[in-house]
């Protein structure tokens, strides 16, 4: 007995010839052994998962005074277009949390019944997503309204 088993038919050519030529290229024959989808948007299910948003920070009492105080100031200055920089927080649609963006603008209108902020280029931020509000005006009362960042 030789030292290898089935060493007599290893090298054999394939007995049948017709398949050998459905599949003469041999990507094409592996391919029908290439495994199905069967997890299909598993892929996508383990990015979502992996993806990380932030807890949202709720305001006490001090900071939402704070925040009133600058926007009553800024509605008394509102025909000067004040540029300001607001931070908000933005649910994420998906799963727990979100994330903070800031932007940076001339206000336009201050709508009190909607409960919202409207800048010069039309974009809109309710004043529940808000977390702070900034501009150069502030600078000029000075320590009238303190600031968040300060506490």
């Amino acid at each position: 007995m030789s030292q290898f088993p089935y060493n007599d038919i290893l090298n054999l050519p394939y007995p049948n010839e017709e398949i050998e030529r459905d599949f003469p290229d041999k990507v094409l024959h592996a391919a029908q052994f290439a495994p199905f989808a069967a997890l299909t948007g598993h892929e996508e299910q383990v990015e979502e998962t992996a993806r990380v948003t932030e807890e949202e920070i709720l305001l006490d009492d001090t900071a939402k005074e704070i925040l009133n105080r600058k926007f009553c100031y800024l509605r008394e200055h509102l025909s000067e277009n004040p540029e300001i920089s607001v931070t908000y927080f933005i649910k994420d649609q998906k799963k727990e949390g979100g994330s903070y963006a800031v932007k940076t603008g001339n206000l336009a209108k201050i709508l009190t019944y909607e409960q919202a902020i409207v800048f010069s280029d039309g974009e809109m931020l309710f004043m529940k997503q808000i977390h702070s509000v900034n501009s150069p005006l502030f600078c000029e009362i000075g320590q009238e309204i303190p600031s968040l960042q300060s506490r």
